[in-house]
């Protein structure tokens, strides 16, 4: 299975200081838990990577188990991610899928 868009873009409208999932070393040496992204920056997230990150799902994130997001209790890091049952499948912003609530009644029925 292939989603039609496999990553998506946004461009940065303002300033915005971005938190990191865990710190890192600057140029200069220092260490720092977020950074500064630039208004008029384009950012590409993949969707695909993010739900399978075995840093995200833990060591099974590759394997297909859908009991994971049918419930309501989320662990670890999973918690973080935004969206639909803490996925980025349909993106979640002013700009969701359009065929998200088509595509979850489906899987209801």
């Amino acid at each position: 299975l292939h989603p039609p868009l496999g990553e998506f873009s946004r461009l940065v409208s303002t300033l915005t200081i971005g938190p990191l999932s865990k710190p890192v070393r600057t140029e200069s040496g220092e260490m720092t838990d977020s950074i500064s992204i630039v208004k008029g920056t384009l950012i590409t997230i993949s969707g695909v990577v993010i739900n399978r990150s075995s840093a995200i799902w833990g060591p099974d994130a590759k394997e297909f188990k859908p009991d994971r997001w049918l419930t309501e209790d989320v662990i670890g890091k999973a918690e973080e991610v935004r969206g639909h049952r803490h996925l980025l499948t349909f993106v979640d912003s002013p700009r969701t899928c359009l065929g998200k609530d088509f595509v979850i009644t489906e899987f209801k029925v």
